[in-house]
């Protein structure tokens, strides 16, 4: 008897427009949701598969097996005056007086070739944390 008044119960309801109105509703939020979600994760894979390229300073060959790519090396002079001076530097230490817009990386780069020196510049003539000022006196350190 119970039996029969759910059935009868559920017959009446599935006739009801809101019963279809709401069950259509249900699927499309669910569908939307879905759709986005998918969509976020597509979104967020690129950008992940962008953030793993590795750029090759070597043109590469195309899919094309037959391609090669020949490397030649480029030959480097015996004497290059920059890398006497950097030598030189290297043993001994000048005093420079800085320009304005100089800084400990400008500074490392056009006496030392390279600017890795900075900290070491900066640290060992006691700036710290305080900034170079133009006419300051600097000994410049290459080691």
């Amino acid at each position: 008897m119970e039996k029969n008044k759910i059935e009868n119960t559920l017959r009446k309801d599935i006739a009801k427009p809101e019963f279809w109105i709401g069950l259509i509703t249900v699927f499309l939020i669910i569908g939307f949701v879905g759709f986005i979600t998918a969509k976020e994760v597509r979104k967020y894979q690129a950008s992940n598969q962008q953030k793993q390229k590795i750029i090759s300073p070597i043109p590469l060959a195309d899919n094309n097996i037959s391609k090669k790519v020949e490397i030649t090396p480029t030959p480097t002079p015996k004497k290059e005056p920059k890398l006497a001076q950097i030598k030189k530097l290297a043993d001994t230490d000048i005093t420079i007086i800085a320009q304005s817009n100089d800084t400990f990386w400008s500074i490392s780069q056009r006496y030392c070739n390279d600017g890795q020196y900075f900290s070491t510049i900066e640290r060992l003539n006691g700036y710290g944390f305080s900034k170079l000022q133009a006419g300051d006196k600097i000994i410049v350190y290459c080691y």
